[in-house]
């Protein structure tokens, strides 16, 4: 998923000036600082790979907006930085996406009501255009910084165009921009008695076949040759074939096969009660 823009491409706010090397006409060339950079895409502070040296460099892309235009998470992540900024960023707030990947807005006029350590949604509003710091003109300096382990061995903290990551640049599905999301834990196979209908088969199922009790009930959604609900008869094995969702239904359907008092057959069944 490609990053998003910070004003949403606003007709409010325009992009007024891109990341590389500075030309003489930009706002504040003079204060722009000497980095080494490849092409448009990346800078670092010091010689590294391919990089060139550039006497003034904008590293970043700059949205210039009336005072207290909202300012929107590029990505979901956590707040690590909120406050003032002694390089000349003046209000500034940085998200951290994932471990080696953050961005940051610059120059802001203030906040909603964030801390350090919350976490903030995609196109959530985390900040406002302002001209903190070192600035001509209201505007979002817009920085995105990932962590690169270089030949040497060596991990350095690029500072990269984030128009490449957006929609419709060349990294927009990029993995080092994907926030991590956690996986929900499985539904344990020990189910209570409260649960016996509610947790698909697909886990009780899933570490092989379990023995159902004697009179124990089933339902079915359709079946060879029983009713389409009843009670077992004997204790009997129940083993998971195959499943088949129905989209928009809270039941999946599962194939299962069991012993049923003349044999084993078949049944395409919504649960079991196995306690």
């Amino acid at each position: 998923m490609a990053l998003g823009h910070p004003t949403k491409n606003s007709l409010a706010t325009y992009e007024s000036q891109q990341f590389g090397p500075a030309a003489p006409t930009a706002g504040g060339y003079f204060s722009q600082p000497a980095m080494y950079v490849f092409s448009n895409i990346v800078a670092w502070w010091q010689p590294y790979k391919d990089f060139f040296y550039n006497p003034h460099v904008h590293n970043g892309l700059d949205v210039a907006g009336p005072q207290g235009h909202p300012l929107y998470a590029l990505e979901t992540g956590t707040i690590t930085e909120k406050g003032w900024r002694t390089n000349g960023g003046g209000y500034a707030i940085e998200v951290k996406i994932r471990a080696g990947t953050q961005y940051t807005f610059n120059h802001c006029s203030g906040f909603p009501p964030l801390t350090v350590g919350q976490r903030v949604a995609k196109g959530q509003v985390i900040a406002y255009i302002g001209a903190t710091g070192t600035a001509t003109g209201n505007h979002c300096h817009t920085s995105l910084d990932i962590d690169e382990r270089g030949p040497d061995g060596v991990t350095r903290r690029l500072m990269w165009n984030p128009k490449f990551f957006m929609a419709g640049g060349p990294y927009a599905n990029d993995p080092r921009i994907q926030p991590i999301t956690s996986t929900p834990a499985p539904t344990p196979t020990t189910i209570p008695a409260m649960e016996a209908w509610q947790v698909p088969l697909r886990y009780r199922l899933a570490t092989g076949s379990k023995t159902v009790k004697a009179g124990k009930p089933y339902r079915t959604k359709a079946s060879v040759s029983t009713a389409p609900a009843g009670y077992f008869a004997a204790d009997t094995t129940v083993r998971l074939i195959g499943r088949f969702p129905k989209t928009g239904s809270y039941d999946d359907w599962y194939l299962v096969d069991w012993y049923r008092g003349n044999g084993y057959g078949e049944a395409i069944v919504t649960s079991v009660d196995f306690k």
